[in-house]
């Protein structure tokens, strides 16, 4: 989503991005996309872990 709001913020020409404000969403939409892919993974070991023990 911070991502997407600085392409909107550049696109419609409101502030033009910098490579400091580049690299803090690049960092920060890492994080959110690694701790929903953690949340997958977490998942999805519950879920074999319960169709492995009967």
């Amino acid at each position: 989503m911070i991502m997407f709001l600085d392409w909107f913020i550049q696109f419609e020409k409101i502030k033009e991005s910098t490579n400091i404000r580049r690299l803090i969403t690049g960092i920060l939409g890492g994080a959110g996309v690694f701790g929903i892919q953690i949340l997958v993974i977490e998942h999805l070991v519950v879920a074999i872990k319960n169709a492995l023990s009967f």
